[in-house]
């Protein structure tokens, strides 16, 4: 059966804290057999696991984590890490204690000879366990507490941006001078860093603008990018052919152009385009 990805990292955790527990309890009915060989008293198994059962808890308030942390988050007034998790750590040791005790109890009263009362298993769990407890329920809180907390939204404001339009002419700047170009006559621009070139058929000028910001404002169907430094204007466009290598050459006027195979497909069809019109 193919389990949905979004419950893989969960399943692969709970598996994780499954063999966790049980080497645990492995270990600590271990430890119980070996203390009672070495202070030579009997040694019963269900006893050991009785009174050991109290690990088994922290594995259903591990399954139980987000609920508590959810519900903890909803009485805070203003939720900070740190208060969720000494929240979170204090309840669940509480809750530990006396669901433990309880249990205990309740268990050794029906399947056991001899009964342990409620209250002297809950003083001895404070007095034994307590710090087991509040160490295993901190950790927990500070590793998954702080998804239980509504984090604020950052309120980015929307930053207007002008749109570009298509001109009809360009203002060239040099100096205090300003000239009007106009998008017609440019046969080609060419990138001149820092400035890009208007060529025409009588002048070539200096433009402080790059090649991507100028293409945007120019006509799209009349000027098209042919090489990574090179914009032409595809009305002034004369012939073209091929390199023999994937590469063209354009003629624009007395100009030759290259174009790059990069850009070939949308200028062939663009020209065609032109040409049956």
């Amino acid at each position: 059966m193919n389990l949905p990805s979004t419950l893989l990292p969960a399943i692969k955790t709970v598996k994780l804290f499954t063999g966790a527990l049980l080497l645990i309890l492995l270990t600590v009915v271990l430890q119980d057999l070996l203390h009672a060989q070495r202070n030579h008293y009997s040694f019963h198994l269900s006893e050991s696991l009785l009174f050991n059962s109290y690990w088994c808890w922290f594995f259903i308030v591990f399954l139980l984590k987000d609920f508590f942390l959810k519900k903890i988050n909803r009485f805070l007034a203003h939720p900070k890490t740190y208060m969720t998790v000494i929240a979170f750590t204090i309840i669940a040791t509480i809750l530990h204690a006396l669901v433990y005790s309880i249990t205990v109890s309740l268990t050794s009263y029906y399947f056991y000879e001899g009964s342990y009362n409620i209250s002297k298993m809950l003083g001895y769990t404070i007095s034994q366990d307590i710090y087991k407890y509040i160490f295993v329920y901190a950790v927990m809180g500070i590793v998954y507490g702080r998804r239980g907390i509504p984090q604020k939204k950052e309120i980015i404001p929307a930053t207007f941006i002008e749109p570009f339009t298509e001109c009809s002419t360009i203002v060239v700047a040099n100096g205090r001078n300003n000239t009007l170009v106009a998008v017609a006559d440019i046969l080609f621009i060419k990138s001149a860093t820092p400035y890009i070139a208007l060529h025409t058929a009588s002048k070539t000028y200096l433009h402080t603008e790059t090649l991507r910001s100028i293409l945007q404002q120019l006509p799209s169907g009349q000027f098209i990018q042919v090489h990574k430094s090179t914009i032409i204007n595809i009305e002034k466009v004369v012939s073209f052919k091929s390199r023999l290598n994937g590469d063209y050459d354009i003629q624009l006027g007395q100009h030759q152009i290259r174009l790059s195979r990069n850009y070939a497909p949308h200028f062939k069809k663009l020209f065609d385009n032109r040409s049956s019109a």
